[in-house]
């Protein structure tokens, strides 16, 4: 067990971050997005650990990690939402927020990007799924919507492939 270090985030060498399943507790700094300000991160994978609170805030309002492509915050303990600036990573790929204990809507930008995988599953997601337009994606799209209680819960995972 341990803590993602704020000092990370001054790292301004790396590439490719990836501490899935390390037990990792607490939060993630919003110190990891200085890493976007050279635009040498790709990816930053966290699944499986112990995260908790909320998926960390931009540092600079017109920030942007451009050449993002993989985003990875599945099956942890955030309680918030799925973040609005999310739809700024214009060259994201692979977005996964699965079994994260997330609420709220889904943004309708996540459609505008040209992802080749989204993971929203096992949250706790409501309102109207935005329009993805498979096809458009070359994906499958795999969606599987449950009534509980007058609201929506939605699992979704967009795959290349396979459901």
């Amino acid at each position: 067990m341990g803590s993602i270090p704020l000092e990370l985030g001054y790292n301004s060498s790396l590439q490719d971050i990836d501490f899935s399943y390390n037990l990792l507790n607490g939060s993630v700094p919003a110190s990891v997005w200085n890493l976007c300000d050279n635009n040498k991160l790709v990816s930053f994978r966290v699944h499986g650990n112990l995260l908790s609170g909320s998926i960390p805030k931009l540092g600079l309002p017109n920030a942007s990690c451009a050449n993002l492509i993989v985003l990875d915050f599945g099956r942890n303990l955030f309680t918030r939402v799925v973040p609005d600036f999310i739809t700024g990573f214009t060259g994201l790929k692979e977005f996964d927020v699965s079994e994260s204990k997330l609420f709220g809507l889904v943004p309708e930008g996540l459609s505008r990007l040209e992802l080749e995988k989204l993971n929203l599953s096992y949250n706790n997601l409501s309102g109207v799924l935005p329009n993805f337009g498979g096809s458009r994606f070359g994906v499958v799209v795999c969606i599987d919507v449950c009534a509980f209680k007058h609201l929506m819960k939605m699992m979704m995972v967009i795959c290349s492939g396979f459901c």
